[in-house]
This record gives C-alpha cells, structure tokens and sequence, in this order.
C-alpha cells in the first residue's frame, strides 16, 4: 500500500470560494479514477499543524500511484492547486 500525503498552503489571493471549490474536485477525484483506494482531503483544523490544507491518499502499489498522478483529472486539480499555493510538500509511504 503507497500512502500519498500533500501539505498545502495557500497565496495571499486564494479566496474561500477557490479553495471550496478544489476540495470539491479533490473528492471527486475518487470517482474518476479508480485505482484510489481511500482519499481524504479538508483543511487544517489549527491544533497544530502547519500547513493550511491536507490530501491523503492510498493506493495499492505504485503503478496504481503513478496512474493516478497521471491521469487527465487529477492533473487538472494538481494545476489549480498550483494557482492556489505558495507551498507543497508531498510525501509517499508504504503502509
């Protein structure tokens, strides 16, 4: 199992509705692209974390991973994501 973890932070000009908005195109994603697993996705909640926006994903192997990064939908999420953020740390595991 590829546990897939993003950490995100928005620029100055993302809005509410922006980022609303990409969350829900985030949740779609498990609909359109079947090899994911389990997907979860929501801001932080301001406990402790750094970052302002979470995305978990799990995938069975890595050619399943690499599918996922690839395909049309995800890629673009992963645009406006990239719009929308001054920073992205990713990180990959297996669980």
């Amino acid at each position: 199992m590829i546990v897939h973890i993003v950490l995100l932070n928005w620029n100055d000009s993302a809005t509410p509705e922006q980022i609303d908005e990409l969350a829900g195109a985030l949740r779609a994603l498990p609909g359109a692209i079947p090899e994911i697993e389990a997907y979860d996705v929501g801001p932080d909640l301001g406990i402790r974390g750094t970052a302002d926006f979470a995305v978990v994903g799990r995938f069975a192997d890595e050619e399943a991973f690499w599918t996922y990064i690839n395909h049309p939908d995800h890629q673009a999420v992963a645009a406006t994501i990239g719009e929308l953020a001054a920073g992205r740390n990713t990180a990959q595991f297996t669980a």
